[in-house]
């Protein structure tokens, strides 16, 4: 019985060894499978919902469509591609990225791309450029859509005045809706003892509605041995959180023009803490910074002001890397105001007294020949920020050795010292 058993075992184990390349074998199976062909009068298009001129645009629509049913497949980070020229030259090119790497679009019913077209977002300059963006992507998918964008300057600056107007001038810190600290002049009627009149108008807030104040409520500030003591509510949400280190810079910076103090000290509830403001170090009284100062414009609403940077150097730095180093931070900030900086570089940089002398490759009196604002803004840009180095109080501009025109309302042949009053907080 045992031998019958283990003969139909090895029988069994022979028949599946000698069946098993029947159903391992390769099959035709086109005979039962419907293959597509390819319709070549199927089409997918890329156009732009809103047209093909733009002045001064945000956020546009282009989209996609077919006649048909199509599932197209995208790179993600490389659904469009945008080439920017500028005077027939390529200035720029950009990936725009999808959301999604394979979608369906059907006749009627096209796919919405929303791109953001802003000279803010695409870092451009004022003036006007072709765009030429173009689809691509599998499935035979390419099409290019081109348009015609013109960038206007938005908003007007104001130049500043040695006037006070028999008023006493103080300079106030607030911010922009992202958070960039901007000084603001506010003249004001009283003979009040200054660190009072300080803290009263710091505690008003700005005037222009686009501005907001980093400071909250206030137990009291008082000025006592050289050193303003400042309390704060401890359990005050806008002293702790996130960019709560405006309200520190703030009150640091507005209390600085005090003449006859030279620290501030911070108390939280009339207790000492180690860190304050996220995270800086209040633990004891601070001295006024006296670093380098940067000064960039911004855009806020419709008028631009100089929002303060803050740049540190090494001791003993020499003047022409101070120089280079403010020249620099201006162009890589400047965002899209001061685009036409970026071929512009600085020959030589040499010092006659209190009056700093820099050499340009090109002539900047010729940059934005249609916009005193403009202008005036980037002269006052470089500068205040050039005279904050320490010893340094004008500023004379050549090109190659030679003297330059009028730009604004500076005459570049003279060496130019900046008003003491800018960022006018009334300009009626």
């Amino acid at each position: 019985m045992k031998v019958l058993k283990n003969l139909i075992i090895i029988g069994i184990i022979i028949f599946c060894a000698s069946t098993l390349p029947i159903f391992l074998s390769p099959m035709d199976f086109s005979s039962v499978v419907d293959i597509e062909e390819i319709d070549e009068n199927i089409y997918v298009s890329l156009k732009s919902r809103d047209g093909n001129e733009f002045n001064n645009p945000s956020k546009i629509n282009l989209f996609l469509e077919t006649n048909s049913e199509k599932e197209i497949y995208f790179n993600p980070n490389n659904m469009l591609e945008l080439e920017i020229f500028d005077n027939g030259s390529k200035v720029d090119f950009k990936n725009i990225e999808y959301a999604f790497s394979k979608t369906t679009i059907v006749d009627g019913k096209p796919l919405n791309i929303i791109v953001d077209i802003s000279n803010e977002n695409l870092d451009l300059s004022y003036g006007d450029y072709k765009f030429i963006f173009t689809a691509s992507g599998e499935n035979n998918l390419s099409d290019k859509v081109e348009m015609t964008v013109e960038y206007q300057l938005k908003g007007f600056y104001h130049v500043g005045t040695n006037e006070s107007y028999e008023l006493t001038p103080v300079k106030l810190y607030f911010q922009n809706n992202n958070y960039e600290l901007i000084p603001v002049y506010r003249f004001v009627n009283t003979s009040d003892l200054l660190h009072n009149i300080i803290e009263n108008e710091l505690l008003k807030g700005p005037i222009d509605s686009n501005l907001t104040s980093p400071i909250g409520s206030v137990n009291y500030i008082i000025l006592r041995d050289g050193i303003i003591y400042v309390d704060l509510p401890k359990y005050s949400e806008i002293y702790k959180g996130e960019y709560s280190e405006n309200s520190f810079y703030s009150f640091v910076k507005t209390f600085s023009q005090m003449p006859n103090s030279s620290r501030i000290r911070f108390t939280f509830d009339n207790l000492v803490e180690d860190s304050w403001f996220n995270g800086i170090n209040v633990k004891s009284s601070i001295a006024y910074p006296d670093d380098i100062t940067v000064y960039i414009p911004v855009l806020v609403g419709e008028r631009f002001y100089l929002s303060e940077k803050s740049i540190l150097l090494d001791e003993n730095v020499p003047l022409e890397e101070q120089v280079e180093r403010i020249y620099t931070f201006i162009k890589d900030n400047r965002k899209s105001y001061l685009q036409s900086l970026d071929d512009i570089k600085i020959n030589s940089i040499s010092l006659d007294g209190n009056n700093l002398k820099i050499d340009f490759n090109k002539n900047i009196s010729n940059l934005y020949s249609n916009n005193e604002s403009l202008q005036n803004m980037l002269v006052d840009s470089l500068i205040y920020s050039l005279t904050s180095i320490e010893g340094i109080e004008s500023v004379m501009f050549s090109y190659n050795g030679e003297a330059m025109g009028n730009l604004g309302s500076y005459n570049l042949k003279e060496a130019i010292i900046p008003n003491q009053y800018f960022n006018l907080e009334n300009i009626e």
